[in-house]
């Protein structure tokens, strides 16, 4: 069960970071590539209890 709240807590504040970098940010062409990698990061993230179901380390 620990192992689930940290799992969601960490997806909300990764969300949350996302939101405040949206922002913060002017839009425009470098705002894409933010929302690029903090798109990465959210998939390794929700990834992360498939990966540790098969014991992948992504090495992050």
């Amino acid at each position: 069960m620990s192992y689930l709240s940290g799992w969601i807590s960490q997806l909300v504040l990764i969300v949350l970071f996302a939101v405040i970098l949206e922002i913060l940010l002017p839009s425009g062409g470098f705002q894409k590539y933010v929302k690029l990698v903090v798109g990465l990061v959210l998939i390794v993230v929700l990834l992360d209890p498939v990966m540790k179901l098969f014991q992948i380390d992504p090495g992050l």
